[in-house]
């Protein structure tokens, strides 16, 4: 027990290490109409300890050496690449002279039309919101069914982080890419508010990213290991979907991203918060996932596809 409890606090402060990446990046100052079974849903979230558990039957094929590389990997390289990202270069006057808020698509271009008041309010609602989707997913041990395998669901939300966090980092987020905020178009506020490197990262939305990722992988680990579920399957990711939304809603209001940013911030979470458990769920019967290292150096993974003879 004590060996349980000291692997989840280390899971807790990896999750909030990989969260962090996104807290510290706002320094810029459906439910759906079908009915839920009453009976699959109570049956699924009661603690049904007669159940019988098979030794060696397990829903996910975690190898702990290959799983753990890649997310200390990627939290290393995640963790570097956040100091890359803090040294950005204040926006010039000229370049805030020179922006055009009429080239902006009609998808974004909304944004500009917003009050500007309760920034720093509605900052501090978001890292609230990051924590929370960062720390709900660690009820899922509550249950019994995944608590037999909590070593491999542990392993898995600490690769969905990192995986999430190094695509982030990658030449496809704001460590490479300079988009405005949309703070910076707001004439009305004052140049030292709006210049700020921090201002340069609106592509893509890491917070959206993030509490999507967290809080999805949840919710394919819960279906994963409660099939009866059936179709009720859908309210469960409906739940899971709050803390992604709200954040999408916190981050228009504080002027921090435009509605496209926040769309690829959400396809990339739930791409990780579902597939990478997905892999593992098939991994013993075709697909195989690895760590790989070019002889010209870098780093990357490999996904093996093995058909039947």
């Amino acid at each position: 027990m004590n060996m349980k409890i000291t692997v989840l606090v280390i899971s807790l402060l990896f999750t909030l290490s990989a969260n962090a990446q996104y807290l510290q990046d706002t320094t810029t100052g459906q439910q759906k109409g079908a009915a839920i079974s009453h009976e699959n849903f109570t049956s699924a979230l009661s603690n049904d300890e007669d159940e019988p558990h098979i030794p060696g039957m397990h829903v996910y094929h975690v190898n702990p050496w290959v799983t753990g590389s890649i997310s200390a990997g990627g939290a290393a390289y995640s963790l570097y690449m956040l100091t890359v990202l803090q040294k950005k270069p204040e926006i010039t006057h000229q370049e805030l002279q020179d922006l055009q808020p009429g080239l902006l698509q009609g998808f974004d271009s909304w944004v500009l039309h917003q009050s500007v008041g309760n920034l720093k309010q509605l900052e501090n609602y978001s890292i609230f919101t990051q924590v929370t989707a960062a720390l709900v997913p660690l009820t899922i041990f509550f249950d019994n069914k995944v608590s037999r395998d909590w070593t491999d669901v542990l392993l898995i939300f600490m690769e969905v982080n990192a995986i999430n966090a190094t695509i982030y980092m990658s030449p496809l987020g704001p460590v490479f890419q300079n988009k405005f905020r949309p703070l910076a178009y707001y004439t009305q506020l004052p140049e030292d508010q709006r210049n700020t490197g921090g201002s340069r990262n609106s592509f893509y939305s890491g917070h959206v990213a993030a509490a999507a990722a967290d809080m999805f992988s949840m919710a394919k680990v819960y279906c994963d290991y409660h099939p009866e579920l059936g179709d009720d399957k859908a309210f469960v990711y409906g739940i899971a979907a709050i803390p992604p939304v709200v954040m999408t809603y916190l981050r228009i209001r504080a002027l921090d991203h435009f509605p496209s940013d926040l769309f690829v911030g959400w396809l990339v979470g739930t791409t990780c918060g579902v597939l990478i458990p997905e892999i593992h769920r098939i991994a013993d019967k075709h697909l195989s996932l690895g760590p790989y290292i070019p002889p010209g150096g870098g780093s990357g993974l490999t996904f093996a596809w093995r058909t039947d003879d």
